[in-house]
């Protein structure tokens, strides 16, 4: 059974929505929560001030966004970008194989 946006309420006007803003700040309290488990874990005082917190919790939940983005497009097009590179330095038997290399261990860096 296929719902229309009629049936669910849904109004998208444009802009951020509500629920979208509504999970950027969920997500940035959980990062927050994470910091402050570790603060406990290590016996560490939080001598920061309050917004500075809430500031570098956000900027790490955007940054973890980002990096989860990179990491999608380097799945996605890292064969395609190695062989255009391969090419272009006209080594592309060769920078197969180390472009896919580099590929999974950019991946790896970025997801861990």
């Amino acid at each position: 059974m296929l719902l229309h946006p009629e049936q669910l309420n849904v109004e998208h006007q444009g802009g951020v929505r509500r629920d979208d803003a509504a999970s950027a700040v969920r997500s940035a309290l959980e990062m927050r929560e994470a910091m402050t488990g570790l603060n406990k874990a290590y016996e560490v005082k939080e001598e920061r001030l309050w917004w500075k917190v809430w500031i570098t919790a956000f900027g790490l939940t955007v940054l973890l966004g980002i990096m989860g983005l990179v990491a999608l497009v380097v799945i996605l097009y890292g064969n395609r970008s190695g062989d255009i590179i391969g090419r272009h330095l006209g080594v592309s038997a060769h920078f197969e194989f180390l472009s896919r290399i580099i590929q999974w261990a950019a991946i790896l860096i970025l997801l861990l």
